[in-house]
């Protein structure tokens, strides 16, 4: 695999392609964020590499709407028209895919027909009033991390996507850019988001000078039905000071540690709040074992066992 690195060969920036160095541990956004929210689902996913064998219907249709997005602000296709008309098949083509494995597939097709009505109504009233030209879509954030004491290379990497990368065109700024889609367009908690600030220490790691994150947040609502009311849409520049991404990479190192320091004791505590009921896909595994039985009654039922995410962690 490779990452993708700016560099400065007259203008427009370019990019060029860097092969990265193989480590003994992977730590992406997905997996800090499992391993803050409960240790123990940190361990059905990264270390017994289990996955449920549905998939959510929201988090079916996001990753549809990724694609769909990707393919319409592709930097390497000049024709706006060609990028649309491939939006909108790989769009219908993702769909038919992920339905597949839907949690909810009746329901899932009624969702995926609103998501079409949202992606015309984005092309039609979002993208004619873009200010920024795209440096690259579906970015591989691939650094290996060094040891904030000894400046030495260590055995981790941090690894991601980030949807898009973006230069302002009134002032030559380079944003990370974060496609979003919600049921509602609260925008609060951005200002504290640490996962694409993660990015952003990277980024800058590799020697690309990005200073924020340009939000697009599409509403999961069918934009051109009659009981439908604006706003549809929610676009954002927030910017990160340079003390905001720095702190950002240390804790992301503290986090690190955090987690190699659980895996040498083997031990993975449970962390159960009222959201397990709705935001965690290991709950009748958890129960299952809390009851004194192993789970594995469940496995090819309900998980499946992912080689490639297993003892990733």
């Amino acid at each position: 695999m490779v990452t993708l690195r700016i560099r400065e060969v007259g203008t427009p920036r370019q990019l060029e392609r860097v092969t990265p160095v193989r480590t003994a541990m992977r730590v992406s956004n997905s997996m800090r964020g499992t391993f803050k929210r409960c240790p123990k689902r940190f361990e059905y996913a990264y270390i017994q590499g289990l996955r449920p064998t549905a998939t959510p219907n929201a988090l079916a249709l996001g990753g549809v709407m990724h694609e769909a997005l990707a393919e319409l602000y592709d930097p390497t296709e000049p024709s706006m028209d060609a990028r649309i008309e491939r939006a909108f098949a790989v769009y219908d083509n993702a769909i038919e895919r992920e339905a597949v494995t839907a949690a909810d597939s009746d329901r899932f097709q009624k969702e995926s027909a609103m998501g079409r009505q949202m992606l015309k109504f984005f092309v039609e009233d979002v993208m004619p009033h873009d200010d920024f030209k795209v440096l690259a879509t579906e970015l591989r954030v691939d650094l290996r991390l060094l040891n904030p004491e000894t400046g030495k290379p260590t055995h981790t990497r941090f690894i991601g996507f980030i949807d898009a990368l973006i230069e302002r065109k009134d002032t030559g700024a380079v944003y990370a850019r974060e496609f979003k889609t919600a049921a509602d367009l609260r925008v609060d908690h951005l200002i504290l988001d640490d996962q694409v600030t993660d990015y952003l220490w990277a980024l800058r790691q590799d020697g690309i000078p990005v200073v924020g994150v340009m939000y697009d947040i599409l509403r999961k609502v069918d934009p051109y039905s009659a009981r439908s009311k604006p706003p549809y849409n929610y676009r954002e520049y927030i910017y990160r000071s340079d003390r905001e991404i720095e702190e950002r990479g240390r804790e992301l190192m503290a986090e690190v540690e955090a987690i190699r320091a659980m895996k040498s004791r083997a031990f993975y505590y449970r962390n159960p709040t009222r959201d397990c009921v709705w935001d965690c896909s290991y709950r009748s595994l958890c129960i299952a074992e809390l009851g004194g039985g192993d789970g594995s009654s469940l496995i090819g039922t309900t998980y499946e066992v992912d080689e490639d995410h297993k003892g990733r962690g």
